[in-house]
């Protein structure tokens, strides 16, 4: 999106998380699959809001996990 919580510009970002895990992926190609739309895009009042908010997002996330890891099984 365009992290409008944290930037006033219009270019398109893509954010990701390896939930988790420790990954070292420096210098590494990396595939990124969407899976699950999880929430809409919104500003937060302030950013300790937006870090509360993502830490729910990460919730919800292990919660499907947990209920269908399937959905996660990609090619390595």
């Amino acid at each position: 999106g365009v992290r409008p919580s944290v930037s006033t510009g219009q270019s398109l970002v893509v954010e990701s998380h390896c939930l988790d895990q420790v990954l070292d992926l420096n210098g590494r190609e990396i595939e990124i699959f969407f899976i699950e739309y999880v929430r809409e895009e919104k500003k937060f009042p302030a950013v300790t809001a937006l870090q509360e908010q993502v830490q729910k997002d990460f919730q919800v996330v292990r919660q499907t996990y947990h209920l269908h890891p399937a959905r996660f099984d990609v090619a390595n």
